[in-house]
């Protein structure tokens, strides 16, 4: 019901973006992002609440955004607590984005 506040109209609004969010009593646990566009499937801010990590939350919307554009290459630039997640996932380490 907060999406406006925490994303900005526009982003919600834009069809290259999507989200996916699993909800506990109706409280957001976890969710990730994806931005597609003609080139590659981008995955970022992917997060679960701490109170609920380790019950594969992260694992199962990692695989759900990948249905988003199958044909496509997925991205991400991982942190430390998921690139081991990313790996399992079939992802390859090719470089590390810095800014």
């Amino acid at each position: 019901p907060d999406a406006g506040v925490v994303y900005s109209t526009p982003l919600l609004q834009d069809p290259r973006y999507a989200f996916y969010f699993i909800r506990q009593s109706n409280e957001i646990v976890a969710g990730v992002q994806t931005f597609t566009n003609e080139e590659s499937l981008g995955i970022y801010t992917l997060f679960t609440h701490e109170t609920h990590q380790l019950n594969g939350y992260a694992n199962a919307l990692v695989h759900r955004a990948l249905t988003t554009a199958p044909d496509l290459p997925a991205i991400t630039n991982p942190g430390e607590n998921s690139e081991h997640l990313f790996s399992k996932a079939g992802f390859t380490h090719i470089g590390t984005r810095t800014i």
